[in-house]
């Protein structure tokens, strides 16, 4: 698991607070439990939302990430992610993708609120490592490691952000 700091441009970063705001009042959203496989939501009582991210914006974002991605693909498919109390994800490895990555748009965010990224340096291992969502960083699993994300707390402040990637 690679983890990238500041991943996106002030402008980019900026640029996807923006559009993800004005998504919330379009019909644009689908949820996750029509979605996505049922192994995903094991444990997971919540949904998480989720809306593509338009094409220009795509562009700048894949612009920002590509010096990161190790991985050849031959396109990207990228969505905002909002997850709603009592969402998650179960382990999974993501499938026949090249890769997945999260980048996180909060401006902050509280252990105590769930949504916790969690993952296995190998298969064998007992111990998960985590990381908690900060402000434009980039988690990208190119390695096929199972990972999950901790459902989020009904005490949390707001919802948990992101923008999902993957490389095809």
């Amino acid at each position: 698991m690679k983890i990238i700091n500041d991943v996106l441009s002030f402008s980019t970063y900026y640029d996807c607070l923006k559009e993800l705001s004005e998504n919330f009042n379009k019909r644009s959203w689908s949820s996750s439990l029509f979605m996505w496989s049922k192994e995903i939501h094991d444990g997971i009582k919540g949904s998480c939302m989720s809306s593509l991210v338009s094409e220009e914006l795509s562009k700048k974002i894949e612009s920002d990430i590509k010096p990161h991605l190790t991985k050849t693909y031959t396109g990207l498919y990228i969505q905002f992610h909002v997850f709603q109390y009592y969402s998650g994800v179960s382990v999974h490895d993501d499938g026949d993708r090249k890769f997945g990555a999260t980048i996180y748009l909060n401006k902050q965010w509280d252990a105590n609120w769930g949504g916790i990224f969690l993952w296995k340096e190998n298969e064998k291992d007992e111990i998960m490592k985590g990381v908690l969502p900060k402000r434009n960083m980039m988690v990208l699993n190119d390695e096929k490691q199972l990972h999950m994300v901790t459902s989020i707390s009904p005490d949390c402040k707001e919802p948990r952000c992101s923008i999902q990637i993957w490389g095809m």
